[in-house]
């Protein structure tokens, strides 16, 4: 078997906010390893090289490229499946390679990044008595309750699924609202949902929140879930060096990636006083618009808590949204700039 500094790591999302981080964060723990990172534009390549990884290319037919992951996959010791929460195709074309991958490092890893939009409840843009459900990752019962309809689901459960074939050790990490720039990512170095306020707030003269702006989310620093994505590889590591998972129960393999929560009607009312001193909108006061006409990521509530993640060791230390709010203004802005 070889070291863990040897290892292979396959990455999906290399090119995105998440995915950036972690395989970043991880090509500074393990130096030696080699990074190959799938992307379907040839614009990434050169970021992907700088921040040297190897680029795999789509070849811009999905009957290709279903080949060309399917050999990615048996070539690699760890795959990190950060690009995209809901293309089941994907994910089954990574476990389908699994079962035949030849195991000669021990058993291949996938980790599969989820969300916690599976959590949605409303009412939106509001709080009320059907959003006061907050889920727990160390709760087996919380895990399995959700409908299969809940946005992400089919896929994590194709992937609890094969978790019993044991042909690979999987696990599942479900981030909640991100916020903070990724100043070291290859591309994409911004979050979504903070970003989008601000984006809304520029382009309407003011700082805007869906309905009350009372609905509830749990959030992360982007460089908090990266320490969550080491804590979890380290625990299949040592899975694989035992040759069988820690649990018997692939739903004990999920973690959530969540601190605490604020509600966006917080955070837009600390955002229009620091767009308003550099002139982007016309008042510093804030005000709540019709649900419909916000971004649907920050009008819902989404309530969980990360006590599995923290059980195995996990320690948020990173600064506060409201400490990085300026950082995230100013990335915004040179990202817009740029594109």
């Amino acid at each position: 078997m070889a070291s863990n500094n040897d290892m292979t790591f396959l990455v999906f999302g290399a090119t995105g906010y998440i995915g950036g981080a972690v395989a970043v964060h991880y090509k500074k723990k393990y130096p030696s390893a080699s990074f190959v990172a799938y992307t379907r534009s040839a614009k990434n390549v050169p970021a992907l090289e700088k921040a040297g990884f190897k680029p795999l290319l789509s070849s811009g037919d999905p009957a290709k490229d279903d080949d060309l992951i399917i050999a990615a996959v048996k070539a690699a010791d760890v795959v990190l499946n950060i690009a995209d929460s809901d293309d089941l195709h994907l994910t089954k074309t990574i476990l389908a390679a699994f079962e035949t991958h030849d195991r000669k490092n021990g058993l291949p890893i996938l980790i599969h990044t989820s969300g916690t939009g599976v959590l949605p409840a409303q009412p939106y843009g509001s709080f009320g008595p059907s959003a006061e459900k907050v889920y727990d990752d160390n709760n087996v019962d919380d895990i399995k309750s959700l409908a299969i309809s809940q946005p992400h689901r089919e896929i994590d459960v194709a992937i609890f699924d094969a978790s019993y074939k044991r042909n690979s050790i999987n696990y599942i990490i479900a981030p909640s609202a991100i916020y903070a720039p990724a100043h070291d990512n290859p591309v994409n170095k911004i979050s979504i949902q903070i970003p989008s306020l601000i984006r809304l707030a520029i382009k309407r003269r003011q700082a805007v929140y869906g309905g009350e702006g009372t609905n509830k989310w749990s959030y992360v620093h982007i460089a908090d879930l990266a320490d969550l994505y080491q804590i979890v590889l380290e625990k299949a590591l040592v899975d694989r060096a035992t040759g069988a998972n820690s649990t018997t129960d692939p739903y004990e393999r999920f973690y959530f990636g969540s601190v605490t929560e604020h509600t966006f009607g917080d955070v837009v009312k600390q955002l229009g006083p620091i767009l308003h001193a550099r002139g982007l909108v016309d008042t510093p006061e804030t005000t709540g618009i019709p649900v419909e006409e916000a971004p649907i990521a920050t009008v819902m509530n989404s309530r969980s808590v990360a006590n599995r993640s923290f059980k195995d060791g996990w320690n948020p230390k990173a600064p506060t949204w409201q400490e990085t709010l300026e950082a995230d203004v100013e990335a915004v802005l040179e990202h817009d700039k740029a594109s």
